[in-house]
């Protein structure tokens, strides 16, 4: 039986059912949910064991169950996390640190550890950046916003529509397996094939992607943004709908329409879609920012890596390693870059 997606109040991508198909695509031996309690109701963490040399020592690391392919991390379920779990999690694993990047302020995990508490270690620290775009306005109020770059757009566009191509959006899992492997094709077209980077390309990724997709599909949580030249997918926008965000998982174009943009222009007509959507309130292009999402962007969304450290030997070396420790280099580089600015002195400074 598919386990259900996140509620509304939560992220999509800590949902049992995407962390199913994670764990089933990248997990190992030493990956699993680590649960709360014994009840049905009772939280879960999806995990990954590590470890994490620091000089001399080795430190037995559990990991947020998460890699280049995961948006958002956060406890699975419901129940209301604690300092105390993390101790106790710590303890069932064997492990000295818990280490969990891409997590949110609003998430339950954030709520649980960003308080200090009495006698244990926690850190949080920044992790990514991602790009969004507030869709509660007016869409011809953000065009307006962008300046040149929409009549950049906007001329982009009427060339698309005069040589005839066409905008699509995918939902159902019956388009979806039509046309899932021209985009797929169209993803390994560019710099991503020629790197052997592409999701077709990677086995685990693929498994990953085939399995996942067509069961957000089923449950009304997928839209794919499809530009076409006649029978031909030129490029794509693959999104994830929930609790009112539009997130952008993976976008891509053909690369022998370079010239003409097509990444830019689906882009463009995604955009225009969610304002025009009132389902949607954030579009989220996720992270890492680049350059183009900041095009794009009216606001910005951080993600941290939160930490916390056993109370031990060995978490006292974690909490040495991913805490004290580069506040304590960022120090003195601040300190010995202010020691060298005041021991050079100008020739105006020698003769007063």
């Amino acid at each position: 039986m598919a386990q259900p997606w996140a509620d509304e109040g939560s992220t999509l991508f800590s949902s049992r059912a995407w962390f199913d198909h994670w764990l089933a695509a990248f997990g190992d031996a030493s990956s699993a949910l680590w649960s709360s309690g014994p009840r049905e109701s009772d939280y879960q963490v999806p995990y990954r064991i590590e470890r994490r040399r620091f000089g001399p020592v080795v430190l037995r690391v559990a990991v947020g169950a998460t890699n280049s392919h995961t948006p958002r991390f956060d406890l699975v379920g419901g129940g209301t996390p604690s300092a105390a779990d993390a101790l106790r999690m710590m303890k069932d694993l064997g492990v000295s640190v818990l280490m969990f990047p891409f997590v949110s302020l609003d998430s339950k995990l954030a709520k649980a550890l960003a308080p200090p508490t009495r006698g244990f270690g926690t850190f949080v620290d920044a992790c990514e950046v991602a790009s969004v775009i507030d869709c509660t306005g007016h869409w011809e109020a953000y065009v307006e916003s962008r300046k040149t770059r929409a009549a950049e757009w906007r001329a982009k566009e009427r060339r698309a529509l005069k040589a005839g191509n066409r905008f699509q959006v995918v939902s159902s899992a019956d388009d979806l397996a039509r046309v899932w492997d021209d985009v797929l094709a169209v993803e390994a077209s560019g710099w991503k094939g020629r790197e052997g980077t592409a999701i077709r390309q990677v086995p685990q990724a693929k498994k990953f992607y085939d399995g996942v997709c067509r069961e957000l599909a089923i449950g009304g949580k997928l839209r794919l943004f499809l530009q076409w030249r006649g029978d031909r997918i030129i490029a794509f926008h693959l999104c994830t709908l929930h609790g009112g965000r539009l997130s952008s998982l993976k976008s891509g174009y053909a690369e022998e329409f370079a010239k003409e943009s097509p990444g830019q222009v689906v882009r463009w007509w995604m955009v225009k879609w969610a304002f025009e959507n009132p389902d949607v309130r954030v579009l989220d292009f996720l992270g890492p920012v680049t350059q183009t999402k900041r095009q794009w962007a009216t606001g910005y969304e951080e993600l941290f890596t939160f930490y916390a450290f056993r109370r031990s030997a060995a978490g006292a070396a974690g909490w040495f390693r991913w805490s004290a420790g580069p506040r304590l280099k960022q120090w003195w580089k601040r300190i010995s870059t202010k020691k060298a600015d005041n021991a050079i002195e100008t020739p105006e400074q020698e003769r007063t």
